[in-house]
């Protein structure tokens, strides 16, 4: 219903725009598709109504003279705010107040927590305040969001931000990192977890599964279509010959994760994720 409220008062400013412009009946064709289009978009994938409005911007840009060095202007700007969406495949995801109700009674004590991709760092600061006995981290690669985030945290002794590419990041001391990003870098980042993360640490993933692994605990999310379930995995046990040091972190215990039995995985995915 108010996607329907938002497509009627945007078709009451279209037809305001027409009136006031001399748009030719090409042009508000156009609109009309590009509208049309976003909010079947929009209905499937359970978008905002702002995808409406981002529409008529485009289809309204394609019918005015507008300066060249303007788009080179946006670009940088986007770049500036969101990074290299293109290289990563990650878009813009919030994590939502249900993930942080279904985490946050769940962290042992002193437990260390990354966010690995925070944005603004919502999650972590409404983490943080809940459990002050649990030292939070997060990761971002955007110049802009980074620094929104560490202002945000500026107040909190235990949550720290850091700008810098996940990847570049090392879980070697991180007993559960969590991501929300995209079906297209699960993969890599399980063989990151698997390779950094001590046996036992654990693996969380907003709605995105990892390929061929079967996660320890999966908790659904109330209500929404872009974030379903919260997917717990558990690092596996090291083959005998890359077994770590006897000074390698703990593995966590605590929490309700899921069952042994569940958690581990067979010695042929042991093997298969344990490979960098």
């Amino acid at each position: 219903m108010s996607r329907l409220l938002a497509w009627v008062l945007l078709q009451g400013v279209l037809w305001l725009l027409l009136a006031l412009t001399s748009w030719s009946w090409q042009s508000q064709v156009l609109v009309q598709i590009v509208l049309v289009q976003a909010l079947l978009i929009g209905y499937r994938f359970g978008e905002r109504c702002w995808h409406l409005g981002l529409s008529l911007a485009v289809a309204a840009a394609g019918t005015w003279a507008l300066p060249p060095a303007l788009y080179l202007g946006i670009f940088l700007l986007l770049w500036f705010i969101f990074g290299r969406v293109d290289r990563d495949r990650v878009p813009f995801y919030l994590s939502s107040r249900h993930s942080v109700d279904i985490l946050a009674p769940q962290l042992p004590a002193g437990a260390r927590f990354v966010d690995l991709g925070c944005a603004t760092a919502g999650l972590l600061i409404a983490l943080a305040q809940r459990r002050p006995d649990v030292h939070f981290a997060g990761v971002e690669q955007s110049w802009f969001w980074s620094s929104v985030a560490r202002w945000r945290c500026r107040r909190l002794d235990n949550c720290r931000i850091e700008r810098g590419d996940l990847w570049h990041h090392s879980l070697s001391e991180v007993d559960l990192a969590y991501a929300f990003l995209s079906p297209a870098p699960m993969a890599a980042l399980w063989r990151k977890a698997c390779a950094e993360m001590p046996p036992g640490a654990r693996l969380i993933s907003n709605t995105f599964t990892v390929p061929d692994q079967t996660c320890s605990a999966r908790w659904p999310l109330p209500g929404g279509r872009l974030q379903t379930a919260l997917y717990v995995y558990q690092i596996p046990p090291m083959p005998p010959e890359s077994v770590a040091p006897s000074s390698a972190i703990e593995p966590v215990v605590a929490g309700h994760w899921g069952t042994d039995a569940t958690a581990h995985r067979s010695a042929q995915a042991v093997a298969t994720c344990s490979a960098s």
